[in-house]
């Protein structure tokens, strides 16, 4: 602006008190750094921005020189990220309530055929704990030994097919338990996931 004018009228600032602790803390600490400062625009709404400010002298005359930087669109998008963080959270823990509560054996694996998640009801079918289980393939845990069906049907889903039959799979002491199995393959975005 002109000489004389402020470069924060007093109408811009929410508060007097914003005004004044603006105007007052380069003064008592000599410099404000990125201070997260609300101001009121022309048209009256509220923009978030850094400010800094720091006391100088300008013709022998203190003056208080301020740097102000909107960053309303950041914060915004930043909020919006938090909320979407939050949501995904919640959906991530209603999903792993709805798997863990299932009276079905469930595994997930990965696009390398690995298990990557069990449920407690696959625990009490075929008696692998977590450990045992996550990161073994499910045919070397479950598959009846000498018989091509499990892989069959694992080639089958990572192609991109689903599975569901009546057959028999093994536990870990070796004995045999007549399951249904559903196997379907998830994709995310055209990838097998």
């Amino acid at each position: 602006g002109g000489a004389g004018r402020r470069c924060v009228e007093p109408g811009g600032w929410p508060t007097s008190g914003d005004r004044v602790g603006s105007v007052t803390a380069p003064r008592e600490e000599k410099a404000l750094r990125s201070r997260t400062t609300a101001f009121r625009t022309k048209s009256g709404s509220l923009i978030t921005t850094l400010y800094s400010a720091s006391l100088i002298e300008a013709d022998g005359q203190p003056c208080v020189l301020a740097a102000i930087l909107d960053i309303t669109a950041q914060r915004l998008a930043e909020d919006a990220l938090r909320e979407s963080e939050a949501e995904a959270r919640e959906r991530s823990a209603f999903l792993q309530t709805l798997i863990e509560s299932s009276p079905m054996g469930i595994l997930v694996g990965g696009p390398d055929h690995l298990v990557t998640l069990r449920n407690s009801a696959f625990e009490r079918l075929f008696h692998y704990s977590p450990a045992e289980a996550i990161g073994r393939d499910p045919d070397d845990l479950i598959g009846i030994p000498d018989s091509p069906e499990a892989t069959d049907f694992s080639r089958q889903v990572m192609g991109g097919q689903s599975v569901h039959a009546t057959t028999i799979r093994r536990r870990k002491d070796g004995s045999r338990i007549h399951v249904e199995v559903h196997a379907t393959p998830l994709f995310s975005g055209g990838t097998l996931i």
